[in-house]
């Protein structure tokens, strides 16, 4: 299927002449991607979901963006986090602390979950992230671009700096009132980090870097299929094979896929009531 998108916003009656064929990751149509036409949003012809937004996206906020997280990632992780003054004695942590405290308690599954998630990832995450928007920046258009801004989008999903703050949030607020607690220098730079995390996500127009990436597609043809990864539109006899682009495997259909939908589902819903019903700790 093959179609033209539509453009929403303040000038949704303007539509530019179609700008290279893109897949739909929700629904896999590929159609048209028009040029960008003042604010707005340009949505799925068929779907209506969100392909690409016009308004307050810009790749050197999100390169200034993704290079302060990863500067601040840092002092993050290395000084202190907390204060506490107990008895005229001053106890510090760090993020480590944490992770630490969770391996000593007999659980050391989720302490490395958590290490990687809050410590690791987010490294390799917006350290991959500024390179490639830099070199993006700079005019260097290189093979390795592509699966590096493939993997850092992956790990997106993965690194949780703002996830984590919240959690803080919530201990912060509960431990202030009986402790003699503030925040230290490591806490206020994740603070500005997991801020500016949110902030990247923002200002980053994934599909508009892909177009950068290239290469591009410049009309949709019937039969074509669409990488779940960076939406390139590819020709059926793709199927099973890996993405030009991004080197992802391309899959009209994924083998097995509603199979493996279906047992995890019934897994979930099988663990749900044990979940809710019994106790999740002892102490």
């Amino acid at each position: 299927m093959s179609a033209s998108s539509f453009l929403i916003g303040a000038e949704d009656a303007v539509v530019d002449p179609p700008h290279g064929a893109v897949a739909c990751p929700d629904c896999g149509t590929v159609q048209s991607l028009p040029h960008r036409s003042g604010h707005g949003v340009i949505r799925c012809c068929t779907c209506d979901m969100a392909l690409e937004r016009t308004a307050g996206r810009s790749i050197s906020a999100a390169l200034a963006c993704s290079a302060a997280t990863f500067g601040l990632l840092f002092p993050a992780n290395l000084l202190p986090l907390l204060n506490v003054t107990i008895l005229q004695t001053l106890n510090q942590s760090v993020i480590m602390s944490g992770v630490i405290g969770i391996f000593r308690q007999g659980w050391p599954s989720v302490a490395i979950v958590v290490g990687l998630e809050i410590v690791v990832l987010p490294f390799f995450r917006f350290g991959l992230l500024t390179v490639v928007l830099a070199a993006l920046r700079a005019g260097i258009r290189a093979p390795w671009i592509g699966p590096a801004f493939k993997w850092s989008e992956i790990l997106d999903e993965w690194s949780m700096p703002d996830v984590f703050l919240f959690g803080c949030i919530v201990g912060y607020s509960r431990v202030a009132p009986f402790l003699p607690i503030d925040i230290g220098t490591g806490g206020w730079c994740l603070i500005s980090a997991a801020l500016l995390t949110m902030i990247t996500r923002a200002t980053l127009e994934r599909r508009a870097i892909w177009r950068m990436i290239g290469p591009v597609v410049e009309k949709p043809s019937p039969g074509m299929i669409g990488c779940v990864r960076c939406d390139f539109p590819v020709p059926a006899s793709m199927n099973g094979k890996p993405c030009p682009r991004c080197h992802a495997r391309i899959w009209r259909i994924r083998p097995f896929s509603v199979m493996r939908a279906f047992a995890l589902t019934m897994a979930g819903l099988a663990f749900y009531p044990v979940a809710y019903i019994y106790p999740m700790e002892y102490s």
